[in-house]
């Protein structure tokens, strides 16, 4: 976060198929079966900022094979327009990686990714342990209380193993977490999934239920109820940047597409820029968030 081989015994027949032209999203495309018949439509968001294309009839050049986060596929990474508004994975505004089981909440939708108590690691890989990412934080250090029910504040108790403080928590995390988890964080959030959106008053929480069932979405933003305010962990966060696409930002400010620099959004050193419309597709095994093409976790 391979399904390179799932589908290698019934392509054996075929014949080299044309050159990949549609997205590559991480994982979610390899070489494809000659097409017969293809119809392929391209639907841009209300921005014009992100577009998907999606093809029926055989599958043809650039054709969407499901992408994994860690052995599974969730919805976000299954090649469908899941919540049916026209935009596929990757493309869709709603999906925040390849392990994320819903396109219409930003709710993570994996079970047990938020834990199920307090002590949280990375918000965006689908299990529920610190032992591959060696990321901690505990939602009691959070005095805006993210998870009120379960998680009331206490700023006395320890953090990771061995315990620190919730203030050395907040200003350091790992060389592990920053190397494993920090890479698939989207712009605007930090690791235990804090995020910064626009239309949000405060940074959100991600993970936010309300009667057990995730209740954070893009028309919720302004209920905090519904989408819970949080403290993003500033040791382990990847900010909203000027001239970066982000969660709820999916079109750029002014004058970026005027800078000399090419393409127009930022990416980390060496990432390619995707998510706007005639960029060129990620490369095989990445997936696209918040504008670059991110490396898919294995």
């Amino acid at each position: 976060m391979h399904p390179l081989t799932r589908r290698l015994s019934a392509l054996i027949f075929v014949l080299a198929p044309p050159a990949c032209d549609g997205d590559v999203l991480v994982g979610q495309f390899e070489a494809a079966p000659p097409a017969t018949t293809t119809t392929t439509t391209t639907t841009t968001s209300d921005t014009g900022a992100a577009s998907a294309t999606s093809t029926t009839g055989a599958a043809g050049a650039g054709a969407c094979l499901e992408t994994e986060c860690q052995g599974r596929v969730y919805l976000c990474g299954n090649c469908q327009d899941d919540d049916q508004d026209g935009l596929v994975d990757a493309a869709d505004p709603d999906c925040l990686g390849p392990c994320h089981n819903a396109e219409d909440t930003y709710y993570g939708s994996i079970p047990g990714q938020n834990g199920g108590n307090c002590s949280k690691d990375c918000y965006f890989d689908q299990d529920s342990g610190g032992g591959n990412d060696d990321c901690a934080w505990d939602q009691r250090c959070d005095s805006l209380e993210p998870d009120p029910v379960r998680c009331a504040y206490d700023p006395t108790i320890g953090v990771g193993t061995p315990p620190g403080t919730c203030d050395e928590a907040l200003a350091s995390q790992s060389e592990q977490c920053q190397s494993t988890c920090l890479p698939l964080v989207p712009n605007g959030c930090d690791c235990f999934g804090c995020c910064t959106i626009v239309g949000a008053p405060t940074p959100v929480w991600l993970g936010s239920e309300r009667d057990g069932l995730g209740s954070c979405t893009r028309d919720t933003l302004a209920d905090p109820e519904s989408c819970r305010p949080c403290t993003p962990v500033t040791a382990c966060l990847n900010p909203c940047d000027t001239c970066e696409l982000c969660v709820g930002k999916t079109e750029l400010e002014a004058g970026c597409d005027e800078a000399t620099e090419e393409p127009p959004q930022r990416c980390p050193t060496g990432a390619q820029a995707c998510g706007l419309a005639g960029q060129s597709p990620c490369p095989l095994d990445h997936y696209c968030i918040t504008g670059c093409c991110v490396l898919t976790i294995k």
